[in-house]
């Protein structure tokens, strides 16, 4: 007996298992969760554990006085349910008081809260001693991103604070030296961000250490300072301060010349090494390197070397001082990523530019790289042997000057170990593609789907 396709369809209506539907919701970002957990009231009490594991941020003091009140209603069930939450009390003073002590209350209950995000003033860590007793009494915490200014506030948090494994820690201002401030978790640390610090003599070890990125604004980079402190180091990047002015060209060299010798030397190995071209420079990497990351920005180096008024094509010195990095690159190196900032103060053709990546490409020592992407936007870390170039345009003109096939070409007899290249001409489309070599010469093509 046949049916119609309205008794079919009401023939085979069907429920899903409940246990189903909060399976679901651990999936769902809060903008989904929310309006899902709204349609019954099943939904909601059982979304409430979903919607909290979730990332807690407040954009101001009435969503943490709303958000306190939401946790006071189950106080001894919803904040068990915490799992990272980001604090910005730098509004805090006197009359706020109250919505403090009831948020502190709150996370007093969070005993499974990993990571915190936390922005404070030292003297309102001086004022409120009851943040750093709260934030002490979390064991579970993992993770810590703060940013504050020294003091006797911010030293009495970290050394009070469980061992941590990951730590982000951004000075307003440097301190003289943040080493002794680390103590409590350099046995623990895996990870590490400081931002404006200053690492001294004073040696501290931390030697479950493997990810260090750390900005500075003293003038020199002691490695020796870096490999005695992080000996287990495997992924390092370097970010100079805005505030440094370019040094000069025999500053470098003298710098580079100091971090030759010493007791430390270098690393037996890193993974990855992410720095601008001064910093590679002066640290004078000899270790093996898997990946190597370098930000080239012609407008800061071109006063080391140059006279202000000088063309691209004139360079010589810039020329010849930039391939040095990449004549010491070790023959284990199977990713190099580089970022090309033309200058925004001279207009040379892009023809320039492209040759310049040409020149620090000429290394016979790149025996292990396989993929090149040309990209002018910083790109995300593949798990493949990639070797990334990056050139940001001014104008659409600059974009315009380059021909891609021909660019592939010019960099396929190049680089001959290149298989696959990559470009982004434009900020948003990207060409790709593959480069067999035919009876000895590569021959890029555009990427079909199979070739993925």
């Amino acid at each position: 007996m046949s049916v119609s396709p309205g008794e079919y369809l009401d023939q085979s209506n069907w429920a899903v298992n409940f246990d189903i539907v909060c399976y679901i919701m651990e999936f769902l970002p809060k903008h989904t969760l929310l309006p899902f957990m709204s349609t019954c009231r099943a939904l909601r009490t059982a979304g409430v554990r979903h919607l909290l594991s979730l990332p807690v941020r407040f954009d101001s003091q009435t969503d943490i006085l709303s958000f306190c009140v939401f946790l006071h209603r189950d106080l001894a069930i919803r904040p068990q349910h915490i799992r990272d939450i980001f604090l910005d009390l730098s509004w805090l003073q006197d009359p706020l008081a109250p919505v403090l002590h009831s948020l502190l209350e709150a996370l007093l209950h969070a005993r499974t809260l990993h990571t915190l995000g936390l922005v404070v003033r030292n003297d309102s860590l001086m004022r409120f001693p009851e943040i750093t007793t709260t934030l002490a009494s979390i064991r579970s915490i993992q993770g810590l991103t703060l940013v504050t200014d020294p003091g006797e506030g911010e030293r009495g948090l970290l050394s009070r604070m469980c061992p941590l494994a990951k730590l982000a820690l951004t000075y307003v201002q440097s301190p003289s030296n943040c080493s002794p401030l680390l103590e409590t978790h350099s046995n623990t640390l895996t990870e590490l961000s400081l931002r404006n610090g200053i690492l001294s003599e004073r040696l501290i070890q931390f030697p479950s250490l493997q990810r260090l990125r750390i900005s500075y604004e003293h003038r020199f980079l002691d490695k020796n300072i870096l490999v005695s402190t992080f000996p287990n180091l495997t992924d390092l990047e370097l970010v100079p301060a805005s505030s440094i002015r370019a040094p000069t060209h025999s500053q470098l060299f003298e710098w580079r010349t100091q971090n030759s010798v010493g007791t430390a030397s270098d690393w037996l190995h890193l993974a990855s090494v992410r720095g601008s071209f001064t910093d590679i420079y002066v640290l004078g990497l000899s270790c093996t390197l898997e990946r190597l990351e370098i930000v080239i920005d012609i407008s800061r180096i071109r006063p080391m070397v140059l006279h202000p008024h000088a063309t691209l094509g004139e360079s010589s010195t810039l020329i010849g001082i930039i391939p040095e990095v990449f004549r010491d690159a070790p023959d284990t190196l199977m990713e190099l990523d580089i970022h090309l900032t033309p200058d925004a103060t001279r207009v040379n053709p892009a023809e320039d530019y492209v040759e310049l990546c040409f020149v620090c490409l000429e290394n016979n020592r790149f025996s292990r790289l396989r993929r090149l992407h040309l990209n002018f936007r910083k790109p995300t870390l593949q798990e493949s042997s990639w070797l990334y170039i990056h050139v940001p345009a001014q104008t659409q003109t600059f974009y315009d000057q380059i021909d891609a096939y021909d660019l592939a070409r010019r960099t396929a007899a190049r680089v001959t170990t290149l298989r696959k290249l990559d470009l982004r001409l434009d900020g948003s489309s990207m060409i790709s593609w593959t480069i067999p070599c035919t009876n000895g010469i590569p021959t890029p093509y555009l990427t079909k789907w199979e070739d993925l």
